[in-house]
């Protein structure tokens, strides 16, 4: 009996140690909360958060191959601000020039939807190469991470104001704004968390099938349908929370 307290009690320090950038998060939140007398809450100022934070995400992902290899990169805002301007600049001063010319009979709204695409290649192209280049650098030339990262923080930060000129770039083609500042129907939201509540019913399956064919040791199948069900009903409750605005 006390080798199973002190198992539960190590299980529930381990996770403490996991979530507490979470639970202070969620403190965060309810301070927030009060202090504005629940508008924080709204699903107005929630889309709005979610929508802001979705650059950084995308960033976060890239940031944890690097981390876990032991790497840092200062240079990474820079690069996003080099290659954003980069896009804008495509998109309302290069393409509007070029694309006409190229196909002068096609309809003007096609050609917003070309020079979006072009645009977003471009911007994919521009980031490979930079991240190669700098990559390069590290591991052929051996130079640390942090002086080549914060080589090119200074670079592309400069670069940005070369492209812009210090000024803000307009217009955007509609259909480039529509993929960041758009909204998706409500019966469409949520066919797509419906989606995601079963893909994670399948990965709660099929991670349980593999722990099985290695020779792991499968916990309860109850526990592992219950957490699936607790995050299906999460993702829910967000499509239909955030579904109001």
């Amino acid at each position: 009996m006390e080798s199973r307290v002190k198992e539960i009690s190590q299980k529930l320090n381990i996770n403490l140690k996991t979530q507490t950038m979470i639970i202070a998060l969620i403190i965060i939140w309810i301070i927030f909360g009060i202090f504005t007398k629940g508008l924080f809450f709204s699903p107005r100022n929630m889309s709005n958060l979610f929508r802001q934070m979705t650059i950084i995400s995308f960033l976060a992902c890239g940031m944890v191959l690097i981390i876990v290899a032991n790497n840092i990169d200062l240079s990474v805002g820079s690069v996003t601000g080099f290659i954003s301007a980069v896009t804008a600049f495509l998109q309302a001063t290069l393409m509007p020039k070029i694309l006409p010319q190229l196909f002068p009979n096609m309809d003007i709204a096609v050609i917003g939807i070309i020079s979006t695409m072009v645009t977003i290649l471009s911007g994919l192209l521009v980031g490979v190469i930079i991240g190669l280049f700098q990559g390069s650098l590290i591991a052929y030339l051996k130079i640390p991470a942090f002086i080549v990262t914060l080589g090119g923080m200074m670079i592309f930060r400069g670069g940005v104001l070369g492209v812009t000129q210090g000024k803000t770039i307009v217009p955007i083609e509609d259909s480039f704004r529509w993929i960041a500042q758009e909204y998706i129907p409500k019966e469409i939201g949520l066919i797509l968390g419906l989606v995601v509540v079963g893909f994670i019913f399948i990965a709660t399956l099929r991670n349980r099938t593999m722990k099985k064919q290695y020779g792991f040791e499968l916990g309860s199948l109850q526990i592992d349908l219950l957490k699936a069900s607790f995050f299906s009903a999460l993702v829910l409750a967000y499509v239909i929370y955030m579904n109001q605005y």
